[in-house]
């Protein structure tokens, strides 16, 4: 596949993108050039921030979220357990416990090329994203405040 075809595909899978963002009448910054897409939103206690970009060249789509704290030191094997343990039973994406920036990230991303994504799998992929990062996010700050501990997090 050429440069242009590959941009035309990646110009399609992001307009979906934002589509299915817009449907779901979510705010967000959209940079056209990078076909990269970021919001805030506020879950039940803790803010969430999502980026998702349409990578051209590899031809795949990917979503990141940084956990909004700082992991404490002292609880670097607390939380790399439990990226471990969350990452095994969510459906989709992955939790990283990044001790070198003090932070946990999740990821998930898909290759689209020679794929046919019907228009729900967009609405799907947002609400995949935001539904995981809302159920662990306040697991993680809980966790790493020494408010539970990491027994209470596998539940």
């Amino acid at each position: 596949m050429g440069i242009k075809e590959r941009r035309e595909t990646a110009e399609e899978m992001f307009a979906r993108l934002c589509s299915a963002l817009d449907e779901k009448k979510i705010d967000y910054d959209r940079d056209e050039e990078e076909f990269t897409v970021s919001f805030k939103i506020f879950g039940d206690d803790l803010p969430m921030r999502f980026t998702f970009k349409v990578n051209m060249h590899r031809q795949f789509m990917m979503v990141s979220s940084r956990l909004p704290f700082a992991v404490h030191e002292e609880k670097y094997t607390d939380m790399a357990l439990a990226a471990c343990i969350a990452t095994k039973v969510i459906p989709d994406g992955r939790f990283l416990f990044r001790p070198e920036l003090l932070r946990i990230d999740y990821r998930m991303s898909w290759h689209y090329r020679d794929s046919e994504m019907g228009d729900g799998f967009f609405s799907h992929l947002v609400d995949c994203a935001l539904s995981t990062v809302e159920k662990y996010n306040d697991k993680f700050f809980s966790l790493n405040e020494g408010l539970i501990a990491l027994r209470e997090f596998m539940k």
